[in-house]
């Protein structure tokens, strides 16, 4: 116990040398933000010399606010963002502005995205028309009308 009473900039150092290493065994960016945590706490012990109660304080407030900030970072670094429509692909295509491949005739064609193919639900249109998805009924895409290339 006597090392939690003299605590230095070194402890706090090799406790984010080994949290950097846990990355390493259960990578999920957890252990990571938390080694910023101690490095910086780390820093700031060589720096000034802080209490006991308050490296731990300041630990306490630095993990949340360093892995919201990181994990904020990496989001936009990376161009990830998050979508809220896991298992209902077909949500993410409103808004999307396609080319019709087939007519639309009675309502219904079908169109390919990618790798799948789509029912699409609409008023009746020539095949080059360009429409734009704005919901999904099911598994079908309904779509209207942007333009109609024979007018």
């Amino acid at each position: 116990m006597d090392i939690l009473m003299t605590m230095t900039g070194w402890h706090w150092f090799g406790f984010a040398l080994i949290l950097f290493g846990l990355e390493l065994f259960a990578p999920a960016a957890f252990f990571l933000w938390l080694g910023v945590a101690a490095l910086l706490v780390a820093i700031l012990m060589f720096v000034s010399s802080l209490s006991i109660p308050v490296q731990f304080v300041l630990f306490a407030i630095l993990s949340p606010l360093v892995m919201w900030g990181g994990r904020r970072f990496y989001n936009q670094a990376s161009g990830c963002q998050k979508s809220n429509h896991l298992n209902q692909r077909g949500l993410e295509m409103v808004g999307l502005v396609l080319t019709l491949e087939q007519p639309i005739t009675n309502g219904q064609s079908r169109i390919t995205i990618g790798d799948s193919t789509w029912k699409v639900l609409g008023a009746d249109a020539s095949a080059g028309t360009e429409v734009k998805v704005t919901a999904v009924r099911g598994n079908a895409l309904v779509v209207e009308t942007l333009s109609n290339p024979l007018e």
